[in-house]
């Protein structure tokens, strides 16, 4: 026997994809995973939102796009134009979605401020993070 390591040709490689509950011997590939440039703190306060504050899924996806483009997980400064088409949303549609964020409910507070900074009509961004945050989720 020689000193060279085998190696199995790809037939034999052992199948870690995870069954597939309804029917077939392998479920679909998983999608790629979602790498950020760095901690994102605004996703983990736009996740842990509870349900009684009756958010509909457009508002969550707004909160959730604008939280990914903060730092700070406060400020965020896309165009109009880039944050409807990182939702795609039309951009009146966005406009509302925003307005409704901007003004507290029966059921929650304000979750968002605007600014416009003037100069070239920037607009910026402003999570009102007023729930507490969540604690580390344990990995």
């Amino acid at each position: 026997m020689s000193d060279h390591q085998l190696t199995p040709a790809s037939d034999d490689l052992a199948d870690t994809t995870p069954s597939n509950p309804h029917g077939g011997a392998r479920g679909p590939t998983p999608p790629p995973q979602l790498v950020v440039d760095g901690d994102r703190p605004g996703v983990a306060w736009v996740a842990s939102l509870p349900r009684s504050y009756k958010l509909s899924e457009s508002e969550r996806l707004v909160l959730l796009a604008l939280a990914c483009d903060s730092f700070d997980g406060y400020e965020s400064a896309p165009t109009m134009d880039g944050l409807a088409a990182w939702c795609g949303l039309l951009r009146s549609s966005l406009y509302k979605i925003v307005q409704r964020l901007e003004r507290p409910t029966k059921h929650r507070p304000s979750l968002l401020e605007r600014e416009s900074t003037g100069g070239r009509n920037r607009t910026v961004f402003r999570l009102l993070r007023t729930t507490p945050e969540p604690s580390p989720i344990p990995v």
